[in-house]
Parts: C-alpha cells; sequence; structure tokens
C-alpha cells in the first residue's frame, strides 16, 4: 500500500471516529485500531493527533478551493449544485 493510501485509509478512519465520539475523546490508538495499521504506522503519518486534525482540515480546504476552478458563467442550478456540495461536504 502506497503512502497516499494509508495516509487516506488513516485519516477516513479518523473522520468516522471523530464524528462519532468527539475528536477529544478518540485516541490515535482507536483510529489506528479501526484503520488497520499499527500505532507505529500511524505515528509514522501524522506523528500525533494535531497534525491528523491539520490533514483532514487541509484536504476540506482543497476540495472547496477547487470548487472556484469550476466557475465560468454561475446560474442557479450551479448554485444550488454548490450548495449541495457544501452540505455534504459538512456531513462527512
Amino acid at each position: 500500500m502506497s503512502t497516499r493510501e494509508t495516509q487516506d485509509k488513516i485519516i477516513r478512519a479518523a473522520v468516522e471516529q471523530f464524528n462519532a465520539a468527539g475528536a477529544s475523546r478518540v485516541s490515535t490508538n482507536c483510529i489506528a485500531e479501526k484503520a488497520g495499521v499499527s500505532r507505529g504506522n500511524l505515528h509514522y503519518h501524522f506523528s500525533d493527533k494535531k497534525h491528523l486534525i491539520l490533514a483532514i482540515w487541509l484536504k476540506i480546504e482543497q476540495e472547496i478551493n477547487g470548487w472556484s476552478d469550476e466557475i465560468e458563467s454561475p446560474s442557479v442550478s450551479h448554485i444550488a449544485e454548490m450548495t449541495l456540495r457544501q452540505f455534504r461536504l459538512i456531513w462527512q
């Protein structure tokens, strides 16, 4: 498994755990177990929970920044689509 795939797997597990219990209640050990990686492997990619949360934030930021590239001539349907995408992102 590549580094990027492992990081994505860890991030997905962290988001799931954070959404279920709150970031303050979830340990990196729980995230590693949910992701199916060793604690050492998780800490190789993310030195602590703070860096993992930052990686999640950066993924959200990248997603949102990509939306502006799609705007040529905004329409009502485009605005509706963007609103729906925002809701999906918030739901995640």
